[in-house]
């Protein structure tokens, strides 16, 4: 994605692409997203925007070894009690936030553990059959039928105007978690049509088909190739299933069996490396001004011009803790609250123009000056 980057991005967009690039080492792409504005606004520019949910997985999977750790010696009762109360509250701080600030919803981990945790869930109880006694084959495969369709639903109702995750995620989340637990310890028709070998084909390379799609899609856009006309499309699955296959047996797979980069320090280093490599790219992209050299003189005066906005208004901070403002407090006066005038320009970017004037002009006139949010409607 980096040398596709330099090639096609423009000094603009390969700024934006570091930015996520740099963030990855950290695992910290979705603060760095959310910072950048909504999900669906933009997205097909970003090449690297569906790393943010590896960012989380990342983040659960760093305290979710300590819940377990700090258990052990707990009954799995009590276990799998607290990973329902993590569940429960994980979800309720989604229906808050999905509400008050959605952008934060949806790229934080605090209203996405639930749907972790419910996979953890799914893992805790697989080899207690016991849960499921009660139920008779016509039971299974009537609940088995209803979680699948519910998944399929999902697949076709939910979209880009809907608050996400929010309520409508039990759908696609609960249907799963039942598909898992009922066809692992029971034969089902449902759990057959899942073991097909094309199915189970697939599922193997899920995780590599999902990590290429995404670059490929926005660079072919980048490039404006269209991809609504069916050799363009044709194409991009062909490339993008070729590539995961490539990924999963001769990086993947070689990697988990131990094939090479044998023991875990080796395969430390590597990684280290492969971030230092990246991080140089980053800096060398931000030290020559986005990649600049690769432009006439002429042209890049005009590709690197610098428009006078204020992309970080409203801070990451502010839309955690604010909930979802529909104004940022630019500058604050000193004047006190009976006495203080209050100035508030509406706008995106044509108000962004005059920014640097009106705060100037606010602090010598002891004048709060506020501002609608990024993406304000």
């Amino acid at each position: 994605s980096s040398v596709a980057a330099l090639i096609i991005l423009t000094p603009e967009d390969i700024r934006s692409f570091i930015n996520s690039l740099l963030a990855q080492p950290l695992s910290l792409q979705n603060v760095v997203f959310l910072s950048e504005g909504e999900y669906f606004i933009g997205a097909d520019t970003k090449p690297l925007l569906h790393t943010w949910s590896l960012a989380v997985e990342e983040q659960f999977y760093f305290f979710w070894p300590l819940l377990l750790l700090l258990l052990r010696k707990k009954s799995s009762k009590a276990l799998i009690t607290v990973v329902i109360l993590l569940i429960v509250g994980s979800f309720y701080i989604n229906l808050i936030q999905s509400q008050t600030t959605p952008k934060a919803a949806f790229f934080l981990i605090f209203g996405r553990a639930w749907e972790l945790a419910i996979g953890g869930l799914a893992a805790l109880i697989e080899n207690r059959k016991w849960l499921f006694q009660k139920f008779t084959q016509i039971h299974r495969e009537g609940l088995l039928f209803c979680a699948t369709c519910g998944l399929f639903f999902s697949f076709y109702y939910i979209d880009s105007s809907m608050f996400f995750p929010g309520k409508i995620a039990l759908l696609p989340v609960v249907s799963v978690f039942c598909i898992i637990t009922l066809t692992q310890s029971y034969k089902t028709i449902v759990g057959t049509i899942l073991a097909h070998p094309i199915l189970v084909g697939i599922g193997l390379i899920s995780y590599p088909l999902y990590l290429w799609h995404w670059p490929i899609l926005v660079f072919m856009r980048h490039l404006h190739i269209s991809t609504e006309q069916f050799g363009p499309i044709a194409l991009f699955w062909i490339t993008t299933f070729s590539l995961a296959y490539g990924s999963y047996r001769w990086i993947e797979t070689p990697i988990r069996r131990k094939i090479f980069l044998t023991k875990p320090r080796h395969l430390l280093k590597a990684v280290t490396l492969t971030f230092m490599g990246l991080i140089a790219f980053g800096v060398h992209v931000i030290t020559t001004d986005g990649a600049s050299y690769r432009y006439s003189d002429q042209a890049k005066s005009f590709l690197t011009a610098r428009i006078n906005s204020r992309t970080t208004r409203c801070t990451v901070w502010s839309l955690i803790k604010d909930g979802n403002p529909s104004i940022c407090q630019l500058v604050e006066s000193d004047a006190g609250p009976r006495k203080t005038k209050k100035v508030m320009i509406w706008g995106n970017s044509h108000a962004g123009m005059w920014l640097t004037m009106l705060e100037q002009l606010a602090r010598e006139n002891n004048v709060t000056l506020l501002l609608n949010t990024k993406n304000c409607r």
